[in-house]
């Protein structure tokens, strides 16, 4: 579990910032099949909410520095859902 999350998060972050950035349909295949992988991560339900609970204050902080908020909100909602 503790190796998956370790393994998988930076990933996790770097498709999430990639696909925030220049969406594109590779991106975001990308990023729901790393997540995919990760999903060993959710055994543990406290380490998986700890992991969402970051995971949304990072697309929170990241919505809020944005000049965009609007299309930025948009593309944080497909990646949430």
């Amino acid at each position: 579990m503790f190796p998956t999350q370790y393994a998988f998060l930076p990933w996790i972050l770097y498709y999430t910032f990639a696909s925030l950035s220049s969406p594109s349909h590779k991106t975001f295949v990308m990023f729901f099949l790393i997540s995919f992988l990760a999903t060993p991560q959710a055994y543990a339900a406290q380490l998986w909410y700890a992991f969402f609970g970051t995971y949304v204050l990072v697309l929170i902080f990241h919505i809020a520095l944005h000049k965009d908020k609007y299309t930025q909100f948009k593309r944080a909602g497909i990646l949430i859902f």
